[in-house]
């Protein structure tokens, strides 16, 4: 997963990113991990009606929020607008912010401001990071038009449903990705890129140790064993036996590889859900 990102003068990546699982997957570790990669810890803060992620990066400016206070939220995202200043926005819980139902009055946004500073902060250098547990619950045009998205394991019929709306990738248009996200481990996601040219960017889970994100194969993010080798032989192989044979029975890639293969029904999950 190689992500290249550009930067403004002040360093700040003006991207839009999504994080989407349900609970205990790992979204807020993940957007704790990423961070860092998106601005420099003068430029970073945090929006959240809880305190979890701000009592993990502690240093960071914790702005407590609430969609009962919707005159709050405009205020605080247009200051941002206005200030000239480049910032990039954790917003975890993003629901408080952009609830798709009765809360909304822009469009599914809490505030006409949260929803201007989504869609066009990025022409005056700010960026954002949102994570829901259930994707209905974030503005529908917001998947469609970030930057990256990260998909945790998920069975809900729904939620499936809303990612197939463009979790569609043109490189590989065979490979089943509801079913791999039936069968994601916990802390481990897929890396997508709904208005990049190569759409899915491959696996990845954190290194909790060093509080990085690392890359990762398939079959570590689906917990499955990949092929054993097969021992050299002067014998000539049949041609059941060749890798090329196996590759084609398959769909397999390369074990090593973050790309994605055809892996048929989807089995059951290995994590919970």
């Amino acid at each position: 997963m190689d992500l290249e990102l550009n930067r403004t003068s002040q360093g700040v990546c003006p991207i839009v990113v999504v994080y989407l699982g349900r609970r205990g997957t790992g979204k807020t570790t993940l957007m704790q991990a990423t961070a860092r990669l998106f601005a420099e810890r003068d430029h970073l803060c945090i929006v959240s009606p809880i305190p979890t992620l701000k009592s993990r990066m502690p240093d960071l400016k914790w702005y407590k929020i609430s969609v009962t206070n919707k005159g709050g939220i405009e205020k605080l995202f247009r200051g941002w607008m206005e200030d000239g200043v480049h910032r990039f926005v954790l917003a975890d819980e993003a629901d408080e912010l952009t609830a798709a139902n009765a809360a909304g009055t822009a469009g599914g946004f809490v505030a006409q401001a949260v929803y201007d500073y989504i869609n066009y902060g990025r022409e005056q250098g700010l960026g954002i990071a949102l994570s829901s547990r259930r994707p209905a619950n974030i503005a529908k045009d917001i998947c469609a038009n970030a930057n990256l998205v990260f998909v945790a394991n998920t069975t809900d019929p729904s939620a499936l449903d809303y990612y197939s709306a463009w979790m569609q990738d043109p490189v590989h248009p065979e490979v089943d990705y509801r079913a791999i996200c039936r069968r994601l481990k916990d802390h481990y996601f897929m890396a997508w890129s709904p208005t990049g040219g190569e759409k899915f960017l491959g696996f990845c889970t954190v290194n909790t140790a060093e509080m990085m994100v690392r890359p990762c194969s398939m079959e570590e993010a689906l917990g499955v064993e990949p092929a054993p080798e097969q021992p050299e032989t002067t014998d000539a192989p049949s041609a059941e036996g060749t890798p090329e044979a196996t590759t084609a029975a398959t769909g397999a890639t390369d074990k090593t590889s973050s790309s994605p293969t055809s892996i048929g029904s989807p089995a059951a999950s290995a994590g919970n859900g």
